[in-house]
């Protein structure tokens, strides 16, 4: 079993997005838009959900990396792209907690080609170190830095509506999913992002697990908005009223809807955090 373990990272190293070698500033990963302000307590993913006495860690005013410059955090990140970030996840929160019946699907207009940069620069940033090596990074790091550019050939960032109020980051895995289990997952290498009203899950083309793909919508314009129809039963598996597993796809166990088996580059899996927002600790 993997368990969480996290080294102290230099305050002056090489930025996980532009790599340039800079004091390093703290990115909250998920953005605090996305509910991640509040005191937090967690476990690396693998340990299970935080108990009342029992966490790996804490983290005051949410869940954050020491991993970008303050150009790339506050001007790339938090001035262009984290802003239209902010307005989609308030539209679909609204849209959840609305009194009024919904219907199963919804159009809402977003910047996505802005959108779908946030979430690109937020997975680049949820790491504890530069990685120079996985394929994955180049390739988000010359999308995210070139406005012009359309998503990265190969990959999928998928969405579902989250409603639980756990916070996952994943990085970097394979899954292998159980002997004849009829759940699908997402193809290739994943990474997750999961928190209050949506998760974002950054994958191979292939699968789609009957999730919407952000990157279909997405243009060479970034300014461009687009109607994108937000599916509120995709926080059930398909063809079921039976919730997704908080932690899926990566929820590994014997039951029909986990994997059988998570295999991670480097050391990314034991840096995979699961938290919960702690309300009774001072903020």
């Amino acid at each position: 079993m993997i368990s969480y373990s996290k080294e102290k990272r230099a305050k002056t190293d090489y930025c996980n997005i532009c790599g340039k070698f800079s004091e390093l500033t703290w990115d909250h990963v998920p953005p605090q838009s996305c509910f991640n302000e509040y005191n937090t307590k967690f476990n690396g993913l693998f340990d299970g959900l935080p108990e009342e006495d029992k966490f790996k860690g804490l983290q005051q005013n949410g869940i954050r990396y020491r991993s970008i410059c303050s150009n790339c955090n506050n001007n790339l990140l938090g001035s262009n792209y984290d802003p239209e970030l902010n307005i989609f996840t308030k539209s679909v929160k609204e849209l959840m907690v609305s009194s009024i019946k919904l219907p199963s699907k919804i159009l809402v207009s977003v910047k996505v080609n802005k959108l779908a940069r946030a979430v690109c620069g937020h997975l680049l940033a949820a790491k504890n170190f530069y990685d120079s090596e996985i394929l994955i990074d180049k390739k988000l790091r010359k999308y995210f830095l070139n406005p012009e550019l359309q998503p990265p050939q190969g990959m999928s960032l998928l969405i579902r509506i989250y409603p639980y109020s756990t916070i996952i980051v994943m990085r970097d895995a394979f899954i292998a999913k159980l002997g004849n289990s009829s759940i699908k997952f997402p193809s290739g290498v994943i990474s997750i992002i999961s928190a209050y009203p949506i998760a974002y899950i950054l994958s191979g083309k292939g699968e789609n697990c009957g999730l919407l793909d952000l990157f279909t919508y997405c243009t060479s314009d970034i300014e461009q908005s687009v109607e994108i129809p937000i599916d509120f039963y995709s926080c059930f598996y398909p063809n079921t009223h039976e919730f997704r597993n908080l932690a899926w796809p990566c929820n590994i166990s014997d039951e029909p809807d986990g994997a059988g088996m998570l295999l991670g580059y480097g050391h990314t899996l034991d840096q995979s955090i699961i938290g919960i927002r702690d309300l009774k600790l001072p903020k």
